[in-house]
């Protein structure tokens, strides 16, 4: 069996790795959220708030098609104990490149019905376009997945970079021209575009072929199962979320709220991305050869998490609405009221989020899955709730409120499953609900409530 040359990885080289990761991961997402908010900036004075709506709608269709379809090849490729060998790759990336192809005819044929059960024609034409993103993504080299594994990355990054820059620079050219959601449309389609090109370029050559061997793809397939479960309750919790307030609110404050989850979701995405680039492969080697490590290691990424991730969260609640009044005009001045609450949602949803890639990295996709579906019902049950006892603000309190109660749950489990601290962790949880109703009550009690009711 072909292997592709590697170095053992030890523990010291394992923390290098980790650092360099890190490193890199946090300067690519610096520089892309500086390119993303200067473009907003830019963006929102040449497009009407609908714009946001619209697009936000047409994503979530395609974001859906392709949660509903992970059948786990990257976390496959990760984890397993065969993910260098060269039949194993040559079958993922066949499998990835199918599923792409499947995704971009699916898309244009659900675009239609999406359009009449919003009743808003222009969804068609966009969710097609979209589509092809999909089928882009799936031939981006599976030498990318090889280096996420080895946490190698320095190159990831920097194509990322470039990708970025030229979906930003031609998003703002094209709303300047055309005035319309089609900017960020283009811009999104270029990026993806790029990112494939330059994944056969720069990264370590690999000789890409279709070719299924039924061993490999047995285990991608099995692993992928219960990974395809999870990404459907995913959707449901994440993205699909947008979908049921597409249905409540109007376009315009489905506008705001997805201004304001950009901002308030940056932090958190940030911790999200070194997840799942550096910790969940570091965790799946520590897990695969040094078990008895595991514990400590969680331990301490947590207190970080705790006691430096989470702070920025409470400052970003307290100058929401003058970081609004200086970023955007009049017209986007309710945007404050919703990014105050987000902000804290965002807090709550990154305190316990290293052990879901924990139970991930240990190979346990089934528990995996069972606790993104209790993430599902906790945020949409209080979510639809919130919106009838208090509109748009309510619904946003609700989502909150959803995942107070999921992390109740989850630090359960991480305390059963022995890599837990039970005590530290409800401290903790408690302190941050206390500040989500402090949050809550303030906005409450303001002007943005009164003005929101009257949209």
């Amino acid at each position: 069996m072909i292997r592709i040359p590697r170095i053992p990885i030890s523990s010291g080289i394992l923390g290098r790795s980790m650092l360099n990761g890190a490193a890199w991961t946090t300067g690519s997402f610096a520089y892309k959220y500086a390119l993303r908010l200067i473009s907003t900036i830019i963006v929102t004075r040449l497009l009407l708030p609908e714009a946001y709506g619209l697009l936000s709608l047409a994503m979530i269709f395609v974001t859906g098609l392709t949660m509903f379809s992970d059948i786990g090849i990257a976390p496959s490729v990760i984890q397993s104990k065969r993910g260098e060998e060269a039949d194993f790759l040559r079958t993922a990336w066949t499998i990835k490149v199918a599923r792409g192809v499947l995704l971009g005819v699916l898309g244009c044929a659900i675009a239609w019905p999406a359009a009449i059960i919003y009743d808003e024609p222009r969804l068609f034409l966009l969710i097609c376009t979209l589509s092809v993103i999909p089928v882009m993504d799936g031939f981006v080299s599976i030498m990318q997945l090889v280096c996420e594994r080895r946490i190698n990355l320095k190159v990831i990054n920097i194509i990322d970079m470039a990708c970025s820059t030229c979906a930003t620079v031609l998003t703002i050219l094209f709303a300047w021209q055309l005035g319309s959601v089609w900017a960020l449309v283009i811009g999104s389609m270029a990026g993806a575009g790029l990112k494939t090109i330059l994944s056969f370029i720069f990264l370590p050559k690999f000789a890409h072929r279709i070719e299924l061997n039924r061993k490999d793809a047995i285990e991608i397939l099995t692993f992928g199962g219960w990974i395809l479960l999870s990404t459907m309750a995913a959707f449901v919790a994440v993205p699909g979320l947008v979908l049921i307030q597409g249905a409540l609110v109007s376009v315009t404050v489905l506008g705001f709220i997805t201004l304001a989850n950009t901002l308030a979701w940056a932090m958190g995405e940030f911790i999200s991305v070194i997840m799942a680039k550096v910790l969940f492969p570091a965790m799946a080697e520590i897990a695969r050869e040094r078990p008895e490590e595991l514990q400590p290691k969680v331990y301490k990424i947590l207190s970080i998490v705790y006691y430096g991730l989470l702070p920025p969260f409470v400052l970003l609640a307290l100058v929401a609405h003058p970081l609004i009044d200086l970023l955007y005009d009049d017209r986007y001045a309710v945007v404050g009221d919703f990014l105050a609450i987000m902000a804290i949602n965002s807090a709550l949803m990154v305190m316990v989020a290293p052990y879901s890639n924990v139970i991930l990295a240990k190979g346990d996709a089934r528990l995996h899955f069972i606790l993104v579906a209790v993430t599902a019902i906790l945020r949409v049950i209080p979510m639809v709730v919130g919106f009838y006892v208090a509109n748009a603000f309510g619904m946003i309190v609700g989502i909150g409120l959803g995942v107070i109660c999921y992390n109740i749950y989850i630090i359960y489990v991480a305390d059963r499953e022995r890599f837990g601290c039970l005590k530290r962790d409800y401290l903790m949880q408690a302190l941050w609900s206390v500040i989500l109703l402090f949050i809550a009550l303030r906005v409450f009690n303001g002007d943005g409530y009164t003005e929101l009711q009257a949209l």
